[in-house]
């Protein structure tokens, strides 16, 4: 949606994310139609410097001082309107490119207010100003990552999606994450399509989208995954995390279901119980690390050299501080090609930490090499195009 078009809080949402800024806004008083007329700024990508993710949040809620400015009702009716536009919950949703088009709720204790936060979708601004690179008169230059995971995915052919699937997204969590990114991409080409029909013109990033991708051949990649994820909870391939949260909303749902006496809810309420206590009685697993002996050979010599430069006391010497140095680097590389795709700094730490030493400090460094918006980390092995993400090298060996 150009700029013009917008009015209001809406375009100063357009204008924080133009200007790569998260920003926060308290919606006082907000009513549902309200709601419905800023999320209206979403519908289409967001242009932001370089398609940088931003974070947006905005108030709907708070303690007794605050009680009095928001509706009951104002998380659901901005929930509601955000939904309708295609964007998904995602509790675990943060200001990475894998999170686009997305939101969470959340409750700030210390501040003690309640916050939705929104992860939009974005497309990078083209030049400094005024008009883009081909003349777009929003000032946006059209691109697509042509390496990143959710372009292969999209473009590849079914075997070969199947295969990076299997190799770069090994968690429930990350093909759920995969599925609605994929799920987004198809409700904006839906509504570029939406547009066409109503005889609208598209921006530079919606007719670059629909001239990229395939509406159909995406929905069968969803509804493959949607397969894949119902499998992994019926056979129990769940971390601790994942099985937690996957018990977590059984229980929001029978609960939920205990409200209705009608048979078709009791039946659904039996079904469930006795699928959660199947989930409940499987041990959770633990996905293996690609590189863990040799992660484990750099952080033993880390180690080394830290304990021995230790016991000397005072400045560690150069020789020692270039090898430390030097292997620091290659952990660093390590635990890039670890990582797989759309996985967060907190689940790839989640995996490393059982191999990190107990002793001396190696490995102090947390999972941060990685690529943009969580995808392949900068030593390649999850990089590169559809051919060596299917070959794997990344979350699992």
């Amino acid at each position: 949606m150009a700029t013009d078009e917008l009015s209001g809080l809406a375009k100063e949402v357009a204008a924080a994310a133009a200007a790569g800024e998260g920003d926060e806004w308290e919606l006082t008083n907000y009513s549902e139609a309200q709601c419905e007329a800023l999320v209206a700024v979403f519908k289409a990508p967001l242009p932001t410097p370089g398609g940088e993710m931003v974070a947006l949040r905005f108030v709907v809620g708070g303690g007794k001082g605050l009680r009095g400015k928001f509706s009951d009702d104002l998380p659901k009716h901005l929930t509601g309107a955000l939904r309708a536009v295609g964007y998904e919950e995602d509790r675990a949703a943060s200001c990475t490119a894998s999170s686009a088009g997305t939101f969470k709720f959340q409750h700030d204790t210390g501040r003690n207010i309640k916050v939705v936060w929104v992860f939009p979708n974005v497309v990078s601004i083209g030049g400094e100003g005024g008009e883009g690179e081909d003349g777009d008169s929003d000032g946006v230059g059209a691109a697509i990552d042509e390496e990143s995971p959710i372009y292969l995915c999209c473009v590849s052919e079914q075997a070969t999606f199947q295969e990076m699937v299997a190799a770069q997204c090994p968690s429930w969590t990350q093909k759920r994450r995969l599925q609605g990114a994929l799920k987004r991409t198809g409700a904006m080409l839906e509504e570029c399509e939406r547009k066409m029909v109503a005889m609208e013109a598209l921006s530079e990033g919606e007719q670059l989208l629909y001239d990229t991708y395939d509406k159909d051949v995406i929905a069968a990649k969803v509804a493959w995954l949607g397969g894949e994820i119902k499998g992994m909870v019926a056979r129990g391939q769940l971390t601790a995390s994942e099985r937690a949260e996957v018990l977590d909303g059984m229980r929001e749902k029978i609960e939920a279901l205990a409200k209705e006496d009608s048979p078709k809810a009791v039946a659904a309420r039996e079904a469930l119980d006795k699928k959660r206590s199947a989930v409940a009685s499987k041990p959770a697993i633990v996905h293996p690390v690609a590189r863990a002996r040799e992660l484990k050979g750099v952080w033993t010599s880390m180690n080394r050299i830290r304990n021995a430069e230790a016991g000397k006391g005072g400045l560690m010497s150069p020789s020692a501080a270039l090898e430390l140095s030097t292997l620091e680097e290659r952990e660093r590389v390590l635990v890039g090609e670890c990582r797989g795709w759309l996985e967060t700094d907190e689940e790839l730490e989640e995996r490393l930490a059982p191999l990190r030493p107990r002793v001396g400090g190696g490995g102090k460094s947390k999972a941060k090499a990685k690529g943009k918006g969580g995808g392949p980390g900068p030593g390649g092995g999850s990089g590169g195009r559809a051919a060596r993400a299917a070959r794997g090298g990344g979350a699992s060996g």
